[in-house]
């Protein structure tokens, strides 16, 4: 069955809108000294990478959708290359669900409120996710 246009822009401008917000935190994850806590006076001071971080878990779900809603309205589903498609499209939501399995293992080992313990766990995670990504592409 084939989708309306209208549909299927609407799915790809939000889907686009979500990787352009992903994309636009990691950078500032990674570019960000995130030295000093945001707010040094808050009850949990967090530093502005701890906070991308819980940003970027926040939208795992919304991700989740926009991903599952492009797959449907693109016919991914009956393309040559579905597996290929399907890892490029829930890239950012990987992302996402990276960090939101970072901050359950900050809460699980009670490091939220310690500044410098889980600084460089998302990126060592990040870095293995792209190895794999360029071993399978």
């Amino acid at each position: 069955m084939e989708t309306p246009k209208i549909f299927r822009i609407t799915v790809n401008v939000i889907y686009a809108a979500g990787v352009l917000i992903v994309l636009y935190l990691i950078g500032v994850f990674v570019f960000e000294p995130g030295i000093l806590p945001y707010d040094p006076y808050a009850m949990i001071p967090l530093t502005e990478r701890q906070i991308m971080v819980f940003i970027l878990a926040a939208g795992v779900f919304p991700m989740a959708v926009a991903c599952l809603m492009v797959y449907i309205a693109n016919g991914i589903r009956d393309s040559r290359r579905r597996n290929r498609n399907l890892l490029l499209i829930s890239l950012p939501l990987f992302v996402c669900a990276v960090c939101l399995f970072d901050i359950a293992v900050a809460f699980a080992l009670g490091l939220v409120g310690a500044p410098y313990a889980w600084e460089n766990a998302p990126m060592i995670v990040l870095k293995t996710a792209l190895t794999i990504l360029r071993a399978v592409l």
